[in-house]
């Protein structure tokens, strides 16, 4: 199957060389300008800014007029907004519908150009989904596991339920014990490209599974997640050697 070509402002996901995302992960608002720079400075694809990592979520009205800035200081950048939860390898800890109240706003916010939907969330995923396709902000539906590499079948399955649910963009990431979790995940990766249109990111976490950034170009992996300061999941490569990489290893798939 096709993949259908997400874009994210003029950034094209699924289409071409996998696209590079810096993490931005201050822990308090007066921190976020600041830590903002050097990431636009080097130059990614996209940033990802991790809520989770703030030590307080408390006032809305400052976190949306700092996202505001945020905004204004990126141009044409686009913005994936994420809240990773403990349970999947974050810092953040929100009930349910605290989580749901957060994305909602997000989306409402006209500030980003894509947010990060937890499919563990469960029956509110679908709906958030649809919220956030008609403000015209991309969802990436994700799903991680910092403990193993579920078997090629199972990753196959999970993207699947990602993309019934609505999800504009699937993602996986999973922990690599071994060198045949790593091919479970590449293998699972070429095998969903084949049935999904959605564009995927997928990766095996950790130094083993590091050949997983590099290699999206051939198995259908849309963004790799790259260092500039600081990390926000093991085994993240830093963008200044995946800008030299991607490129020489892109593979023509026409």
């Amino acid at each position: 199957m096709v993949t259908k070509v997400t874009y994210l402002r003029q950034v094209p996901l699924g289409d071409g060389v996998p696209k590079t995302c810096v993490p931005l992960t201050a822990k308090a608002l007066n921190q976020v300008i600041p830590q903002l720079v050097p990431l636009i400075a080097a130059k990614p694809d996209l940033i990802e800014w991790r809520l989770d990592d703030l030590e307080d979520l408390s006032e809305m009205t400052q976190l949306l007029t700092t996202l505001q800035q945020v905004r204004q200081q990126l141009g044409e950048l686009p913005l994936l907004v994420t809240f990773r939860s403990q349970a999947e390898g974050g810092n953040g800890s929100l009930s349910s519908a605290a989580y749901q109240n957060l994305v909602q706003q997000l989306i409402h916010s006209g500030c980003i150009d894509a947010v990060d939907i937890e499919l563990s969330r469960g029956g509110y995923v679908a709906d958030l989904c649809e919220l956030a396709r008609l403000a015209g902000v991309v969802t990436v539906v994700s799903a991680h596991d910092f403990k193993q590499t579920p078997s090629v079948v199972a990753l196959v399955t999970l993207l699947q339920q990602m993309a019934q649910q609505g999800a504009a963009v699937v993602k996986v990431a999973v922990m690599p014990q071994s060198a045949q979790d790593v091919l479970n995940l590449l293998q699972a990766t070429l095998t969903a490209k084949q049935q999904l249109e959605q564009p995927m990111i997928t990766m095996a976490m950790g130094k083993l599974g590091q050949i997983t950034r590099l290699a999206g170009s051939t198995f259908g992996s849309a963004v790799t997640f790259a260092t500039v300061t600081a990390s926000s999941a093991p085994g993240q490569l830093p963008l200044a050697v995946l800008q030299q990489l991607l490129p020489l290893l892109a593979v023509d798939q026409d």
